[in-house]
């Protein structure tokens, strides 16, 4: 019995130190995707620009000017990732790691790519060549024109070599050598690590990716074929996001939205891979074989615009209109308000999401199901609208003329269903769907929502006069949070993600999560006996940096020691 449970703790521990690090690497995600939608912009800007040859000079400069910053983004997106992920796990996120990773990922790409650096072929066609793939020689049978892209510049690549690189960092950048090698000590030695590390481990990896890539490949034709069936597409959408939305409680959504959105697995068309970019880069529609192919993308974009616009909207109406009297309408309108309209302009819905979810699990569960719901409903009409950063209403403005053209591209009734004015039709019957099931939720099941039953908001002008806990003084603001976790003495590790604190702490038992909502916090999940997520909302950053700037300075001499990945 007693080795039975040793086993069990075991395996649970090896869990939570997986799921902590998915968790570490989809906060360092972030780091490239927060260029994303300015590249967008200028991509879909430079696409409405009338730039063929027969347009104005100036246009076409402008046009090919707009183009190039997107593609300087898009294109790049292994070597983005590749940096982001390398200085967003290194402890202290130094800068030293991103040079590194763009290092390590410059040398994979020499191993993975056609290049001609091992006698007159890359690595892995030097080791494959002879296999025959789709009546070709090697995998370039198989990936064709996309060689490159699918093997040395995709983005899995790009989280393998920031990933060597962060381990390494963390793990030696402290080591002392001897006097005579001394030049190489500390961080200065981290550089020549993982050069050795990259070349015997990318010998590996290009040893086996192709092999998981011909998968991914073979995956995203099928997903492919699946979009080029109505109903199935529909299906497709519809579960999706029924399960992204379960994964945001854990902030594990972007360990599914990359692949689809960045790779093979969301797609392909018009030598184009991945949702997002097809839609921002490929053509409306292509003639192959006097056959006119329209684009695909929008499958895992489109559906996220009616829960994000007008559903979460409503289901914070739902809690407003079931708030206990005057005083808790009113502070739960403060609380709400804000967020409803970043969630319906900017598709920044976690303020929202993290003010109910723990607080009433069958809402959240609701939530995500109306969410799959609306999805599928979006896939019925063949809508396909697409994103930069998320789905709110500035990127569905942005998008509507490619949205346009690709419904135009269909034409009949077909096309006529998939014009994007569609979707507040659609965000109506969304906002009513969430609307009326959240309120006859809370009432039937007596959930006690934010300003309801054990939910009550309180007073912030409660007395907070022993809210000062540094010497060198801080804001009341940061003042709050501090006390609420503990202390400083009680934090062991600063970060954040774009709305998320993401902080470790000695003792859990220590956090008030009551006193958290009350400094401003739209909730907190105790992630594992150490680490917590704290939601504040889209100035995360600014609270952070205050929480960060009253530290005594016992404690900042800490931070650094104490924040290596679990």
């Amino acid at each position: 019995m007693t080795r039975t449970n040793n086993n069990s703790n075991a395996s649970l521990s090896v869990w939570k130190r997986m799921f902590n690090q998915l968790q570490r690497i989809g906060k360092s995600l972030l780091y490239p995707i927060a260029m994303l939608p300015f590249a967008a912009i200028f991509l879909r800007l430079g696409a409405a620009i009338p730039g063929g040859d027969t347009a104005p000079a100036f246009a076409q400069f402008i046009s090919g000017l707009f183009l190039g910053i997107g593609s300087a983004v898009f294109d790049n997106l292994a070597i983005l990732f590749a940096v982001g992920i390398a200085f967003g796990l290194s402890k202290d996120n130094r800068g030293e790691a991103a040079i590194v990773g763009l290092v390590a990922m410059i040398l994979l790409n020499i191993l993975m790519t056609d290049g001609g650096q091992f006698g007159g072929k890359d690595f892995v066609d030097k080791i494959y060549h002879k296999m025959t793939l789709n009546g070709g020689h090697g995998f370039h049978g198989l990936y064709g024109g996309k060689y490159n892209a699918i093997l040395g510049q995709n983005v899995f690549t790009g989280i393998f070599a920031g990933s060597i690189v962060a381990y390494i960092y963390n793990r030696y950048n402290g080591i002392e050598l001897p006097s005579i090698l001394g030049f190489f000590s500390g961080r200065r030695l981290v550089p020549v690590l993982v050069l050795m590390a990259t070349v015997l481990l990318g010998l590996v990896y290009a040893l086996i990716f192709p092999w998981l890539g011909a998968g991914l490949y073979y995956i995203g034709k099928g997903m492919g074929e699946a979009q080029g069936n109505h109903w199935a597409n529909a299906g497709v959408m519809g579960i999706y996001g029924f399960v992204n939305r379960l994964l945001i409680p854990f902030g594990l959504h972007h360990v599914i939205n990359i692949p689809l959105w960045f790779s093979g697995v969301g797609g392909e068309f018009a030598g184009v891979s991945g949702d997002i970019n097809i839609f921002a880069q490929a053509p409306a529609s292509v003639v192959e074989n006097g056959v006119t192919m329209v684009n695909p993308a929008g499958t895992f974009q489109t559906g996220f615009f009616p829960a994000m616009m007008f559903g979460l909207p409503a289901i914070a109406a739902a809690i407003y209109y079931n708030a206990q009297g005057n005083v808790q309408k009113q502070r739960v309108a403060s609380l709400f308000a804000g967020s409803a309209l970043v969630s319906f302009f900017t598709g920044i819905t976690e303020p929202i999401e993290f003010a109910f979810m723990f607080l009433a699990p069958s809402l959240y569960m609701l939530h995500a199901v109306l969410t799959g719901l609306s999805a599928f409903i979006v896939g019925v009409f063949g809508m396909q609208i697409g994103f930069g950063f998320s789905a709110g209403l500035i990127d569905y403005v942005l998008s509507i003329p490619k949205s346009m053209d690709i419904a135009n591209a269909k034409g009949g009734f077909e096309g006529a269903m998939s014009n994007p004015a569609w979707m507040w039709v659609v965000g109506a019957g969304t906002a009513a769907a969430y609307f009326f099931s959240a309120n006859f939720m809370i009432k039937k099941m007596n959930l006690s929502t934010p300003g309801r039953g054990a939910n009550l908001i309180g007073d912030d002008a409660s007395d907070e006069s022993d809210l000062s806990v540094t010497k060198g003084g801080t804001t009341l603001r940061a003042a709050k949070y501090v006390k609420a976790l503990g202390g400083y003495s009680n934090i062991t590790m600063y970060s954040h993600c774009a709305t998320r604190l993401r902080y470790d702490v000695k003792d859990m038992d220590k956090v008030d999560e009551k006193a958290l909502k009350s400094a401003g916090a739209f909730g907190s999940k105790k992630v594992s006996a150490h680490h917590i997520h704290v939601v504040v909302g889209p100035n995360v950053e600014i609270v952070n940096n205050e929480i960060v700037a009253g530290m005594p300075s016992a404690s900042k001499a800490k931070v650094v020691s104490e924040t290596v990945p679990s």
